[in-house]
């Protein structure tokens, strides 16, 4: 995956697009083969992990299936 999604800070180069809006309390989309912010939305406040864990354990296990 070319693209990933998660709720935190990071130390990577940053590069803002303009006009991109999203509904979301916080975002943050990175390029990780770029080493890219591609769009970032209250990514330093810290926020329970909640259904983004859930998310990711269900990756996991269907990924292992």
């Amino acid at each position: 995956m070319g693209v990933v999604f998660a709720a935190g800070a990071t130390d990577a180069a940053t590069k803002k697009e303009e006009g991109f809006t999203t509904k979301a309390q916080n975002a943050i989309l990175l390029d990780s083969g770029a080493d890219l912010v591609l769009y970032e939305k209250n990514a330093d406040t810290r926020i329970p992990p909640a259904s983004m864990s859930k998310l990711m354990t269900l990756a996991v296990v269907f990924r292992e299936l």
